[in-house]
């Protein structure tokens, strides 16, 4: 099928209707609020900054559902929901209209492209973007990947007025871990303690592998007391983890240390090294354990 062919509404129509030659993609051009290239796979996909819709764009001009893509016979055709800020496609505004493949859709300050992708090209892409993005042992988020969060929810916080907490999340005596255990053994620590951290958190919240046996989440929303309480049950959860009870293996325990934006710090690196100093705290004082770097450094003990 040609260009050509792609731009008219028999087109569009006979590749929503073959889908084992081509995929309907939503492809992130400009902004750091959305997470890589999205199929289009439903009838109707909900764009916005409301956790929970079905292209989520952390992005502080985008309405909470902001506009919604609606697959039809005769082609994509993108709708504004009312938003404030209101929905562009090629640099007109629009109230609806119908998509061509290569459109450029701007909503905020967040640009897409709308393109037809065969799947070849499209499982490259994405294992492109898994690669950028994520740690390659435990499948979290990276380090970069969570900076740019970090600075995405200040710059959100700042603007709405909400707080956002920083937890940074240490493996209590890895070293020996590794040099009795192995470093195979190492390894499953680290990814028992990934798959709990990833599988207890909220959705609005990030899990990233900060470095070596480090590991932080971005809680947003979440107070002093908020993140301490969610750092408490994590830690929880990890004590009582099965790594403990086989083989004689030594105890997989965590220390955490939070902070806590306004009160902490106003900026991404700050905030990240007052919950690091929070964690020094929490070690000094004899592992598993959370402390919060804010109220004189009070602590949740085991």
């Amino acid at each position: 099928m040609d260009d050509l062919t792609l731009h008219t509404a028999e087109g569009r129509e006979a590749l929503l209707m073959n889908p084992d030659q081509q995929e309907l993609c939503l492809i992130p051009l400009l902004g750091t609020g959305v997470s890589g290239m999205r199929v289009l796979a439903v009838r109707e996909n909900i764009i916005g900054r409301q956790p929970g819709v079905d292209i989520l764009v952390r992005d502080p001009r985008v309405s909470r559902q902001h506009c919604k893509i609606v697959l039809t016979g005769a082609g994509p055709k993108i709708v504004d929901l009312d938003s404030r800020n209101g929905t562009f496609v090629n640099d007109v505004q629009i109230t609806e209209t119908y998509l061509k493949d290569g459109d450029l859709i701007r909503v905020g300050d967040t640009v897409f492209r709308i393109r037809y992708v065969d799947r070849v090209e499209l499982e490259r892409q994405n294992e492109l973007y898994r690669r950028a993005t994520r740690d390659s042992l435990t499948d979290l988020h990276n380090r970069h990947y969570l900076l740019e969060r970090l600075n995405e929810e200040l710059a959100r916080a700042r603007r709405h007025g909400f707080e956002v907490s920083f937890l940074m999340i240490d493996v209590d005596h890895f070293k020996l871990i590794n040099d009795r255990l192995g470093h195979s053994a190492g390894d499953r620590a680290l990814a028992i303690v990934a798959g709990i951290l990833r599988d207890n958190v909220r959705g609005e919240d990030t899990v990233a592998r900060y470095g070596g046996e480090e590991f932080a989440v971005l809680a947003p929303f979440a107070g002093i007391e908020g993140a301490r309480n969610l750092g408490e049950r994590l830690r929880g959860l990890v004590e009582r983890n099965e790594w403990s009870k086989g083989e004689g293996r030594l105890p997989l325990t965590v220390s955490i240390g939070t902070a806590t934006f306004p009160y902490d710090a106003d900026a991404a690196l700050d905030l990240i090294h007052k919950s690091d100093i929070a964690l020094y705290r929490a070690k000094h004082a004899g592992r598993n354990r959370v402390m919060s770097y804010s109220g004189n450094g009070q602590d949740t003990e085991r």
